[in-house]
């Protein structure tokens, strides 16, 4: 019952044994210090080389094996996990002394949760990256294994096929490579996101432990204060706000604005180009009217507006070619971002 009742809550002297996680604590300092940890966007890995990832879950001692029903949380826990209508109070000076107990249980409660969401989230992350490096390996042993043995072709219809598929397969295996390398940084997000709950959800702990003795003193100005703090704590009462599911909401929006800024650049282009287009128009006509001009005086003026016009074009190509790289740019990192935020969407629907 986790409304916290003061007669039921579990966090009065122990957390529950129902909300214990079926890993060890995760060490994410560890887990950053790991000697032989690369980055899993590095050459190597974009290259298809798998990132160390058995040293990587040692490190995190994190239950990879777990199964995909251990990753999500049940229907009666994510009732059970909704804030009760006490918690929401703004001043918590209409709550009793056993509302306002229980309350302060109830923060902690919650943060408890979010930890636990947040680890079975980095567990599931870890899973997945290990699954995607071990298709890496199969499909860039296959391309090997098949360029091996072109030379024994002597089909060159053949050949050729065979040296397609080869070089699909090392796509497909760069691919999941850099899919691994996204879900291996979701889940050091996550297990760092966990690590912090943890302690905050401990020090939330000791904060309702003060805020019962403050009740049973009559200290009620001291409860409400220790309450707001509690409060402050907690930041967030709801898990849906946390985890896999902000982390792809902020994606999207990094996605957006860096694609927003890519069509911008290109419509830009769009209208240098046009815009080149009339000054070389321009310039044609001038020239011919000045091939025709008999007047040396007409002939002079029309030649520094070609000057004029060239100059003009020159410092617009340049713009233009600084445009071309910008959006090239942007384009790529939009491109890259989407596929953070796609995998974050389809990683969500399975957390």
């Amino acid at each position: 019952d986790f409304s916290c009742r003061r007669r039921k809550c579990p966090l009065k002297n122990k957390w529950s044994p129902a909300l214990q996680i079926s890993a060890v604590l995760l060490s994410i300092q560890s887990l950053m210090a790991a000697p032989n940890l690369e980055d899993p966007l590095d050459e190597d890995m974009v290259a298809g080389e798998p990132p160390p990832l058995d040293e990587i879950h040692m490190e995190a001692e994190l239950n990879v094996n777990a199964a995909e029903d251990d990753f999500v949380l049940s229907a009666s826990e994510e009732i059970n996990n909704q804030p009760s209508d006490a918690i929401q109070n703004e001043t918590f000076i209409d709550l009793s002394n056993e509302e306002m107990v229980d309350v302060a249980y109830e923060y902690a409660q919650n943060l408890k949760n979010q930890e636990i969401k947040l680890k079975k989230e980095a567990e599931a992350s870890f899973a997945l990256a290990r699954e995607k490096n071990d298709q890496v390996s199969a499909k860039a042993n296959e391309a090997e294994a098949i360029l091996e043995r072109i030379d024994n072709i002597s089909d060159e219809d053949q050949k050729k096929t065979a040296i397609k598929k080869a070089n699909n397969l090392k796509s497909d295996s760069e691919k999941l490579a850099r899919e691994a390398g996204i879900a291996f940084n979701i889940a050091k997000e996550l297990a760092a996101e966990a690590d912090e709950r943890d302690k905050q959800a401990e020090k939330a702990k000791i904060t309702a432990n003060k805020i019962e003795i403050a009740v049973k003193a009559n200290q009620t100005e001291e409860s409400i204060s220790l309450l707001i703090e509690q409060k402050a704590l907690s930041k967030s009462t709801e898990l849906g706000s946390i985890g896999v599911n902000k982390m792809a909401n902020e994606k999207e929006t990094e996605a957006k604005v860096l694609e927003a800024e890519a069509a911008d650049a290109y419509e830009k282009i769009q209208f240098m180009e046009n815009e080149m287009s009339e000054i070389d128009d321009e310039i044609i006509r001038l020239e011919k009217e000045a091939s025709i001009t008999e007047d040396a005086i007409i002939k002079e003026e029309i030649l520094i507006q070609k000057q004029d016009l060239e100059f003009e074009r020159k410092s617009t190509d340049q713009e233009l070619q600084a445009t071309y790289s910008k959006a090239e740019t942007l384009d790529n990192e939009a491109k890259a971002k989407r596929v953070e935020t796609n995998t974050l969407y389809f990683y969500h629907a399975k957390c």
